[in-house]
């Protein structure tokens, strides 16, 4: 594998390889059989040593394509799927942030249906964003 230091973040990248369709490199490992793996983990492994049950290998940096090993660190599977889905979504709850904003009136119902999420998703947030609002509003006393 071929790697590229990006500057600006730290990052080494595989430029060797073409990436699969969720951005990462993939490498064939050969340990007394052939076997397909992706090559942060086969740097985990080489760096670090053996990756646990139930943990996985999660970018630091958020870039799925970086093999750099100070990037990349282990994390329970339920931490790193929250941490992604927290990350992943964080975007939409922005968004909603947005419209609730521009109009207090708004219901955790409506931005549940404008973004396709539950009921008490929408709730929450409106009470997150309102407890945003007091927590600014008692730092300025």
């Amino acid at each position: 594998m071929k790697v590229k230091l990006q500057e600006q973040d730290g990052c080494l990248v595989v430029v060797s390889h073409a990436l699969n369709q969720d951005g990462y490199a993939r490498m064939m490992c050969h340990n007394g059989y052939e076997r397909l793996t992706m090559y942060h983990r086969h740097v985990w492994r080489e760096c670090f040593g053996e990756i646990p049950d139930r943990y996985e290998v999660d970018h630091i940096c958020r870039n799925r394509a970086c093999c750099n090993p100070e990037h990349l660190q282990l994390l329970e599977c339920s931490e790193h799927k929250a941490k992604g889905n927290a990350l992943r979504y964080l975007h939409i709850k922005e968004k909603a942030r947005e419209i609730w904003l521009s109009d207090k009136t708004v219901t955790g119902t409506y931005l549940s249906q404008m973004f396709g999420k539950s009921v008490s998703t929408g709730c929450k947030w409106v009470r997150m964003f309102k407890k945003e609002i007091l927590d600014s509003l008692r730092t300025k006393d």
